[in-house]
């Protein structure tokens, strides 16, 4: 045979799915030796001929084919003759009604016929150089012998293996999947007023860098009174699989709807929020957390004003554009026993270009620690708490936290964002009663 050819065993019912693995074979340029006359769930002279002659062996495990004599046979034949053996298996097939000793052999699902075709250079290039033989039981007992058989098995080599491991053959997987990060902006979106007592919508959309004008129109599709709150602001790379999480927190409303996560997969991702406006006051101020993988990475402030009917006046609201401010520096408070789980959420802040004060790496010996952690927590824009058992007893992790919440109320709940860690389910009841500023039970600061 001047080119390697391929034989293809399988029951009669199953010939669509035969001529289907064959017609892609031939696509690529291999010889299949099947033609249109024979039926190879049969016993047929031709059908033997063709088998002899192939250098390789993919047989079609199915509901169908397990019973039959004839797959079998063309496996055995496989395995006998020292020849490739490449099993296909039918998704609705358990693996355990294949026949031994196939069923302990390397089998393909018949959904990755792709990576068939990559082992196939590599068997035809090692069947070439030295071809293997193998060591199997002869067929099943009164099986008639095959035409053009070669002698017997103690005429030939010793075999080297028992079998062709196709599957190490398999080159290591392309990531079909495989993209680079991307560049992505937060953009913010509301109405130019808040009508009081009524639900207006706040959407933040993250989406492709450069892609405003899509954004808007996205936003509009759920609310089209709603307009940019606000310039796009860049949240920097984001790879396929990120989780993005985006918390509300307003002044003057309540938010009628928890924080949200979504997975990025390359299109834009919409953050629907209600915010209700109980008309006692002039102006609602929002405030969006956005958060990347568990780290918050940035937030979005802006204010609208409360009217119950449209003034003139309300168009200079728009003048007042909220943009979204990176957090630059943080400062952790925590209790020594949770030191390592520190250090693990630390180093995902710097992945963020996010700069952190953790008092064992950033405390000079001799300097006086208590004036510099207050120093800190003064410069810190983020103010984080891993929230233990360890740190509800921690006379120091109370003081920090309760530096962080008088500067946060001298501020008008600017600076720092107070963002809790809780490290253990269900969350230690704090002693403290202004330690329920931070969120301590709410199942969504949960780090598991």
């Amino acid at each position: 045979m001047t080119s390697p050819g391929i034989f293809i065993g399988y029951a009669t019912a199953d010939r669509a799915i035969a001529q289907e693995i064959a017609e892609l074979l031939e696509r690529r340029g291999y010889l299949v030796l099947w033609h249109t006359g024979f039926f190879a769930g049969a016993e047929d002279p031709e059908a033997r001929k063709y088998m002899a002659k192939a250098d390789t062996v993919i047989v079609i495990w199915t509901e169908n084919a397990h019973h039959s004599a004839w797959v079998q046979a063309a496996a055995n034949h496989a395995l006998r003759e020292g020849k490739p053996l490449i099993q296909i298996k039918a998704p609705n097939i358990d693996i355990n009604s294949i026949p031994l000793p196939f069923r302990d052999l390397p089998i393909f699902d018949i959904e990755d016929r792709y990576s068939i075709l990559r082992t196939l250079p590599d068997i035809f290039a090692r069947r070439a150089a030295e071809p293997p033989t193998a060591a199997m039981p002869p067929e099943k007992p009164g099986f008639p012998p095959m035409a053009g058989a070669p002698p017997p098995a103690a005429a030939r080599p010793e075999p080297q293996s028992q079998y062709w491991d196709i599957k190490a053959m398999l080159p290591e997987p392309e990531l079909k999947h495989e993209e680079k990060p991307v560049r992505a902006d937060a953009t913010a979106f509301c109405p130019g007023k808040f009508r009081a007592g009524e639900s207006e919508l706040v959407q933040i959309i993250i989406h492709l860098k450069g892609r405003r004008a899509k954004a808007l129109q996205l936003a509009r599709e759920a609310d089209t009174r709603t307009y940019f709150a606000a310039p796009s602001r860049g949240v920097g790379e984001l790879e396929t699989g990120d989780e993005i999480s985006v918390q509300l927190d307003v002044r003057g409303a309540k938010v009628d709807d928890p924080p949200q996560k979504q997975v990025w997969q390359g299109e834009a991702l919409t953050f629907g929020f209600g915010v209700t406006s109980n008309g006692q006051t002039r102006s609602v101020t929002v405030s969006a957390v956005v958060s990347i993988n568990g780290i918050a990475i940035g937030r979005i402030s802006f204010s609208r004003p409360v009217a119950h009917s449209f003034k003139l006046t309300d168009i200079f609201a728009l003048l007042f554009q909220p943009r979204l401010s990176r957090f630059k520096h943080a400062f952790f408070s925590y209790a020594r026993p949770d030191r390592q789980i520190v250090k693990k959420v630390a180093a995902q802040y710097e992945k963020y270009g996010i700069s952190f004060f953790q008092d064992v790496l950033h405390l000079d010996p001799g300097e006086r620690w208590e004036k510099r952690l207050y120093k800190e927590i003064d410069r810190c824009d983020i103010f984080v708490l891993f929230w233990s058992s360890s740190a509800s007893k921690s006379e120091w992790v109370v003081k920090e936290a309760e530096r962080a919440w008088r500067r946060n109320a001298r501020t008008g709940g600017s600076r720092p964002t107070l963002t809790p860690e809780i490290l253990e389910h269900p969350s230690p009841k704090p002693q403290q009663e202004w330690l329920r500023e931070f969120h301590l039970d709410d199942p969504k600061f949960y780090r598991d």
